[in-house]
């Protein structure tokens, strides 16, 4: 089974908020999934996931660690934790399931397929058709 959403993008100019500024086109996605809209700012892994995390109700907590900071997902039994490394995202859930993703990708069908990869292996999603 997978569940359908529609990707919107759009562009907008904006600028720094100074002089010396030079204005640029930003990049603005919207995920909208079961008849709901949700912003999810630029296309990255970490986003999208968040986003469809949130969406099927996990909580998200910001957790501190003496060595690093991490985003705990957590849902009934299931807990995702989210860490940064210096170029990929670590998800690892509460059966030691660790998937990792960079942090950008050129190509939006490697970023989709990565983002479900996620989905499907730690948070135990179905995964999302764009």
């Amino acid at each position: 089974m997978t569940k359908t959403a529609v990707l919107e993008i759009d562009y907008e100019m904006t600028d720094g908020g100074c002089n010396a500024c030079v204005p640029f086109k930003a990049e603005i996605a919207r995920l909208i999934i079961d008849e709901q809209t949700i912003a999810v700012g630029e296309l990255t892994p970490e986003a999208l996931i968040m986003a469809v995390a949130l969406h099927e109700g996990f909580k998200q907590e910001m957790k501190f660690d003496i060595l690093y900071d991490y985003l705990l997902f957590s849902r009934s039994d299931q807990q995702v934790k989210q860490q940064e490394d210096f170029t990929q995202w670590i998800y690892t859930n509460n059966n030691n399931v660790t998937v990792k993703t960079k942090k950008f990708y050129q190509e939006k069908s490697e970023l989709l397929e990565h983002v479900n990869h996620v989905l499907v292996e730690c948070f135990d999603l179905y995964p999302v058709k764009f």
